[in-house]
């Protein structure tokens, strides 16, 4: 997805830009569900770019790729603040242990086991968000929250 500054297939058991593929992903997610577009659209070809030109074919609008791309941040980020709110914590942005702490012996992932803390560190840093998962006030200015 180019338009999200995704042009190379990740690696999957490397770490190293794990988080900023995901809050880019999440944001995006946001966006078919606002729209309420079926996700399946993006494995038949439909790109960002033609999210958006339907978008603004049948609203009217003349939206940039920019300011749609933060609308999903933005209501990424409510989520967030609302969820905060509800109780929820960084402890609760983990994987269970089987799935994070057990290194597999046998299967297509045998020996491998992700690095959450790591992963979620980048997560928080790219999303401008503290160590305990909390967007930080420069994020919420900027989206206007």
């Amino acid at each position: 997805m180019p338009e999200l500054g995704l042009i190379t297939i990740m690696d999957r058991f490397s770490n190293k830009g794990k988080g900023k593929m995901v809050a880019k992903m999440q944001d995006l997610m946001g966006l078919f569900d606002s729209l309420k577009t079926c996700k399946f659209l993006l494995y038949a070809d439909i790109s960002v770019t033609d999210l958006l030109e339907c978008l603004n074919f049948v609203t009217g609008w003349s939206m940039e790729m920019e300011e749609m791309l933060k609308a999903g941040k933005r209501m990424f980020n409510l989520k967030r603040m609302y969820n905060i709110e509800c109780g929820i914590t960084a402890r609760d942005d983990r994987l269970p242990g089987r799935l994070s702490d057990e290194v597999l012996k046998e299967g297509g992932t045998k020996g491998n086991c992700p690095d959450m803390d790591t992963m979620i560190n980048d997560y928080y840093t790219f999303r401008g968000w503290d160590k305990n998962g909390i967007p930080g006030r420069e994020v919420l200015k900027e989206l206007g929250i």
